[in-house]
């Protein structure tokens, strides 16, 4: 099976998407639904085919397709996530571990509602490991 990427849609504004109707939104998490059936665990985690293999898989699975959850999401997010022990937060590991920090922001949210959240973190590949020790050993 070839990478499946999602994005977002473009959304109305007057400077540069005029044209996108004002009812296209993006204020939902993907697949979102899942959580309508009040599951026990949920997985939050990014976009693509790692996203798409837990859905197919049968697992609860959710995603803000971007680094973090959006502080105007919680509100609405968090009674749907009460209950759910526990939700497990993966990211995609990457060398800058923006992913990373931004789970570990989720977390804490969710910790400071009662709700037990578990971090996982997928081992890199050998070229992702190359380039980070790269890294750690740049003045």
């Amino acid at each position: 099976m070839g990478e499946v990427e999602v994005k977002k849609l473009a959304i109305h504004n007057d400077r540069n998407n005029s044209h996108v109707s004002p009812y296209i939104r993006n204020d939902v998490l993907y697949n979102e639904d899942v959580l309508v059936a009040r599951p026990e665990r949920v997985i939050i985690t990014g976009r693509g085919h790692g996203l798409h293999s837990l859905m197919e898989h049968g697992f609860p699975v959710v995603s803000p397709v971007r680094l973090q959850i959006r502080e105007a999401d919680w509100e609405r997010l968090l009674p749907k996530l009460s209950g759910v022990r526990p939700s497990y937060i993966c990211q995609d590991n990457e060398v800058s571990e923006s992913r990373h920090a931004g789970a570990l922001k989720t977390a804490r949210i969710l910790a400071q509602h009662g709700i037990a959240t578990r971090v996982a973190v997928l081992p890199l590949g050998d070229k992702q490991q190359a380039a980070r020790e790269k890294l750690a050993g740049l003045p």
